[in-house]
């Protein structure tokens, strides 16, 4: 009987490291008018405003291929690596829609819906509002290697 309890708590520590490993997830949306049967909006921590986003992310999950802490003038930003499918999305999506807004989401959290200034090109994107440990945990679990 202790054997099998140890067994189920090896499983469960286990279990629970494997998820505090999982990758993060990074998403971008468009963000739309809400309308009557939209999902609820949700509210943008940077502006306090409520905000509806797209159904669909306009990319993520394997999208995104790498992470790196990124010094810019302004400070430290969270450097988000993109395949080239990732890539050519994001700059579609603001190369049609300068002026409008975009959602950041981080593991389901809306982290920001900052206004599309310019046309994003190449195959980096950068997400500031992130303290230096929340960067360097999400650059940790990026490259977490799964327990064996």
């Amino acid at each position: 009987m202790k054997v099998f309890v140890a067994s189920l708590l090896a499983g469960a520590l286990c279990a629970s490291v494997a998820r505090a490993a999982d990758k993060p997830n990074i998403e971008f949306y468009a963000v739309i008018d809400c309308s009557p049967g939209d999902a609820a909006p949700r509210r943008d921590p940077s502006s306090g405003s409520d905000i509806c986003l797209s159904p669909r992310h306009l990319l993520g999950g394997t999208d995104v291929v790498g992470l790196a802490s990124v010094d810019q003038p302004a400070g430290e930003v969270l450097g988000v690596k993109l395949g080239p499918a990732g890539a050519a999305a994001l700059h579609h999506f603001t190369l049609e829609n300068v002026g409008h807004r975009m959602a950041i989401m981080i593991d389901g959290k809306l982290l920001s819906a900052p206004t599309i200034l310019d046309v994003i090109s190449g195959d980096r994107a950068y997400i500031d509002h992130l303290t230096h440990n929340q960067i360097a945990s999400l650059v940790a679990r990026f490259y977490a290697q799964p327990p064996i």
